[in-house]
């Protein structure tokens, strides 16, 4: 029998062909982060922490569950967050350092602030649900704000502004 080390936060597939599969567990102070490598109908965890084991918490590599993997194939790492933590490794998960901590607010019973990032040469664009969007130039955050955005959106049909 397997044992799953905590939630699933997502999948990313790397241009070697390898798909990570990453997550973890925050409960009741119980802490997991993992970053595992799915092949060959088998698992690999290729990165892992857990609280429960007695370890201290690392600075230089994440232990607050893996939210989000970004490949970077011109420079052979990968950039991961893990929820408001920034973090850059190489593609063998050995060597680690810290980027940036972003300043997001967090939703209570949600599992992460961040929802969406992409790469845009050296810097990440970062949708957030309470923060709007974010950029990430290396350990620089900026904050976007965008006019005529609206809040939210409803079901409730309604006549387009006029012209």
């Amino acid at each position: 029998m397997l044992w799953w080390p905590g939630n699933v936060c997502g999948f990313t597939e790397l241009r070697d062909g390898r798909v990570l599969v990453f997550g973890g567990l925050m409960h009741l102070g119980i802490v997991i982060s993992y970053i595992t490598v799915a092949d060959d109908n088998s698992l690999h965890i290729v990165y892992s922490y857990d609280q429960l084991r007695g370890r201290a918490y690392p600075a230089d590599r994440p232990a607050l569950p893996v939210t989000h993997i970004l490949e970077d194939p011109a420079r052979g790492t990968l950039t991961v967050f893990a929820y408001s933590e920034v973090f850059e490794c190489n593609r063998t998960f050995q060597d680690w350092r810290k980027i940036a901590t972003l300043d997001l607010d967090d939703e209570p019973g949600h599992s992460d602030a961040v929802r969406t990032i992409h790469r845009i040469g050296d810097a990440f664009v970062i949708a957030t649900s309470l923060n709007g969007y974010q950029s990430l130039h290396g350990a620089k955050q900026v904050s976007h704000s965008f006019d005529n955005v609206p809040t939210g959106l409803s079901a409730e049909p309604h006549e387009p502004p006029a012209p």
